[in-house]
């Protein structure tokens, strides 16, 4: 994708997609291969995509040869569209928005980062004005999976420090847990039937609840999370896809805001709210923990969700096709309950929500 420098004269007028319209004079527009999506200048004919002069984020999401893949939802964590058939998405995104983040619809599988991490989303700036135009790939799966595990984690409250005085070192006690895990992904590949009928366990992937860190934020004890949760391999030796969400001692607590709390963990490990499909699942994961701390060193917070993550979990739902025959799966790290100075109201929505919506 190519984009003219961004102070052009925009047309007043409105663009219609697939619609004859007059000339726009420098509009930003993608080109590509025959396979790729193609915008031209004047934006007229049908099958061709204009991107939006209030459009701050786009870009395309094709398949492993190239070919325009429509229909995907794409999010800011804040509201949500769509790739048209073109395989290109727009939106005019929020400007605090720290990622863009696909939904992996079931047919294709999760794809992975050079670190093992679910590469389903990619870090922006729209800051100061600034535009973002970040691409993505799918490969498609041979057939959607009928059956899969999903292994949690959390908790794992890395630090590097000993236990109570002694010597002996969490990171110690999380290696020897990490194994654990590996003996159990292998094991569900080759012995441990999962069904009532005694079915395998299907593709696995492994979600990592919150309370990875233990209020310490150092690149040493992010990289050595990453190392252990990101390189399970499964009985075929590949990598088994472990995502993540955040918990209150992921919260960095020398930040002076909820957003601002969240930085560390979103450079890290990636977003705080998003979701993705696996067989006849919609799976969704949320931050539930609200930080009232003011950067004095101290953890503090609340238990529930902002009016801003309940808007993006109903544009979420709002995008999946089919839910009334779907299951749902929410990830949160604190249980939806009173405790914690919980706000039941905002809890009782999201759950509101996802019963009103999903099959199960």
């Amino acid at each position: 994708i190519t984009m003219t420098p961004s102070n052009m004269d925009y047309a007043s007028e409105p663009v219609h997609f697939g619609l004859p319209i007059r000339p726009v004079v420098n509009e930003p527009k993608l080109s590509g291969s025959a396979k790729t999506p193609s915008v031209l200048e004047d934006g007229g004919s049908t099958g061709e995509t204009l991107i939006l002069p209030n459009s701050n984020l786009y870009g395309t999401i094709t398949d492993g040869d190239g070919n325009p893949i429509p229909g995907v939802a794409v999010s800011d964590g804040y509201s949500y569209c769509s790739t048209d058939i073109n395989g290109v998405y727009q939106m005019s995104a929020n400007t605090q928005a720290r990622t863009v983040n696909v939904t992996i619809p079931a047919a294709y599988e999760i794809p992975l980062g050079s670190d093992g991490r679910p590469a389903f989303f990619q870090p922006i700036d729209l800051t100061e004005g600034k535009k973002a135009e970040k691409d993505f790939t799918l490969i498609a799966r041979p057939s959607i999976p009928s059956r899969f595990t999903i292994i949690g984690v959390a908790d794992a409250h890395v630090k590097d420090a000993v236990v109570n005085g002694t010597s002996e070192n969490i990171n110690v006690r999380f290696t020897t847990a990490m194994e654990d895990v590996q003996e159990t992904v292998t094991a569900l590949g080759t012995e441990i039937p999962v069904g009532p009928g005694g079915e395998s366990a299907g593709e696995i992937i492994g979600i990592a609840l919150g309370d990875q860190l233990w209020d310490e934020f150092s690149s040493t004890t992010y990289n050595n999370i990453k190392s252990k949760f990101n390189t399970l391999t499964n009985k075929a030796g590949k990598t088994v896809p472990f995502f993540y969400c955040i918990g209150n001692h992921d919260h960095d607590n020398n930040g002076t805001s909820d957003y601002t709390s969240e930085n560390a963990f979103v450079n890290n490990f990636g977003p705080t709210n998003y979701s993705f499909d696996m067989g006849n699942a919609h799976i969704i994961v949320m931050d539930n923990v609200i930080y009232t701390g003011s950067g004095s060193g101290t953890i503090s917070y609340n238990t529930g969700f902002t009016q801003a993550q309940i808007e993006w979990l109903n544009a979420d739902i709002a995008k999946v096709t089919g839910k009334s025959n779907k299951i749902v799966v929410l990830c949160v790290h604190v249980a939806l309950s009173k405790s914690s100075g919980g706000d039941a109201g905002t809890q009782n929505a999201v759950m509101g929500a996802l019963k009103n919506n999903f099959k199960n």
